[in-house]
């Protein structure tokens, strides 16, 4: 079960990742049936809600679970700036994480979600999670190029 404090931090982190977007607050609900057993956070267009996995909305993991919603809004972003973006995009559970992590939605998504951390609660990763979503050279690139917008 969520706590209440890590839901009220959450959703207020939410609306905070919107605004920034100039997108809608979407509706969310905590469900562990995502995608795979490690997926954190799932955006549905179709439905206008984030779903996010129970399993890691706990305190020790709010950093993870920001960066992750930041992730997943600027998927949202995306189906309304840019929606011919998914054409031919591949889920995770379709094909190895590697290949999927380099997916132009992908590498746009994780670029964000870690500048916009950088810039917003600085000393947020403790654990190495920034180099994670940095993982690769066009992710790297496009983080460079998100960071100037923030300036």
């Amino acid at each position: 079960m969520v706590s209440k404090e890590f839901e009220e931090t959450i959703s207020d982190f939410i609306d905070f990742v919107c605004l920034t977007l100039d997108i809608e607050e979407p509706a969310y609900t905590f469900d562990a049936e995502l995608a795979t057993s490690t997926t954190m956070a799932a955006y549905s267009p179709s439905h206008d809600l984030l779903y996010m996995n129970p399993n890691y909305c706990v305190d020790y993991a709010l950093p993870l679970m920001m960066v992750c919603v930041a992730h997943e809004m600027r998927h949202k972003w995306q189906h309304k700036n840019n929606s011919q973006v998914f054409s031919g995009y591949k889920k995770s559970s379709e094909i190895d994480l590697n290949t999927y992590n380099k997916q132009a939605v992908e590498i746009d998504a994780n670029a964000f979600a870690v500048a916009f951390m950088d810039k917003y609660l600085s000393g947020w990763d403790k654990t190495g999670l920034r180099n994670k979503f940095l993982g690769n050279a066009e992710t790297k690139k496009r983080y460079k190029e998100i960071k100037r917008t923030f300036n």
